[in-house]
């Protein structure tokens, strides 16, 4: 008998818990269910975890479980939903994995639904921020530019809109989109009382471009008022 395809019963904490000794059989199974029954199960599965503790042992899988059962959550499941697929965007975009962090703030987006900033602001503004600035990291254009936009419709205040500005001008630099660069830089600094002459030297629009990358580089707006004249 292969030992790997045997039912593992094993107990943790009091509790009772039987898996499989081998993914390919947990897969296999999982593939048995019937595809409208899958997100039942993963909604309790997240449930457990969470319960368990999962926010800190296992946020990936509460946000996949979750991720793959959001139909079935009901209004503050998905603001909880939200919040962790904002944590573990972080988490995954601390290590460098950008698609998967993407991946996370594009789940609590759509588990706030249209009407997320309205009430929750900040968890939508902190999970659309993060969906651009990732989805530059990987390439993803079309994304980033949607969600720029968002962010730049919805902020309220000049330095909400900071994560955004600073991700339009690096994509505009990353792509060697320099006069568009210099654009981006105008728009910023004209919002923020310090424009940029329409005439300027060349000297001039580095300095442009090197002010709003200092400025909006997790720096307030405010401090802008501080950098030198060229």
């Amino acid at each position: 008998e292969d030992d790997a395809y045997r039912l593992v019963a094993y107990r943790e904490d009091g509790d009772a818990w039987v898996r499989f000794a081998h993914d390919r059989v947990e897969e296999a199974s999982y593939a048995l269910l019937p595809e409208g029954e899958r997100p039942a199960l993963h909604a309790a599965i997240g449930r457990v975890l969470l319960a368990r503790g999962g926010e800190e042992d296992a946020l990936f899988e509460v946000v996949g479980h979750f991720g793959r059962a959001e139909a079935l959550l009901d209004g503050p499941e998905r603001e909880r939903f939200a919040e962790l697929a904002l944590a573990a965007g972080r988490q995954a975009a601390g290590s460098g994995a950008f698609e998967l962090a993407w991946s996370f703030y594009e789940s609590g987006l759509g588990a706030l639904g249209e009407t997320g900033w309205d009430r929750r602001y900040e968890l939508a503004l902190d999970l659309a921020s993060g969906a651009a600035e990732t989805a530059l990291f990987v390439g993803r254009r079309e994304a980033m530019e949607r969600r720029v936009d968002e962010v730049l419709a919805r902020a309220r205040t000049l330095e909400d809109g900071v994560t955004a500005w600073s991700t339009r001008l690096r994509a505009r630099i990353a792509d060697n989109r320099m006069l568009e660069a210099v654009e981006v830089s105008d728009q910023f600094l004209t919002r923020a009382g310090r424009p940029q002459p329409r005439t300027a030297s060349p000297p001039a629009i580095l300095w442009s471009l090197a002010r709003t990358a200092l400025a909006i580089g997790r720096r307030k707006p405010e401090d802008l008022l501080d950098l030198p004249e060229p």
